[in-house]
């Protein structure tokens, strides 16, 4: 949001509600604020978010975000509330938006241990930004 931050909400608590609201419109009340499970600072405004989840071959095990702010790509841990890594990217200009692709790859040779020709997945982050520009 404008106000650089990235708020993680418990979804769980706000379907419930949401399911037992019978009046058409939710009322946020104080209780609510409680269901903010953390709150991270971008340092920008924040443009755009990506949730990255885990896959077989990841080093982590829980989904984690990206976001951008400004010039700048953060990769966040959602349940820590903690910056994980900080992308100062080439733009000149701020970063509208954020697109998380999977492309297919085989390896040619297999490398030491691995099979010859196993198909192999990377993950590759693209940028676009107010400078016009689309970055991978």
């Amino acid at each position: 949001s404008y106000d650089h931050t990235i708020r993680v909400w418990d979804c769980d608590d706000l379907i419930e509600k949401s399911s037992n609201n019978t009046g058409g419109m939710d009322m946020m009340t104080d209780d609510d604020n409680d269901k903010c499970l953390s709150i991270m600072d971008h340092g920008a405004p924040v443009e755009a978010l990506v949730v990255v989840n885990p896959t077989i071959d990841s080093s982590f095990s829980t989904p984690l975000i990206l976001s951008a702010g400004g010039t700048t790509v953060k990769l966040w841990n959602p349940q820590s509330g903690t910056c994980i890594s900080t992308i100062q990217t080439k733009h000149s200009k701020t970063i509208t938006s954020l697109n998380l692709i999977s492309i297919q790859r085989g390896e040619k040779d297999g490398g030491e241990g691995k099979e010859e020709g196993k198909m192999i997945t990377c993950r590759r982050l693209l940028t676009a930004g107010l400078d016009g520009l689309i970055r991978i």
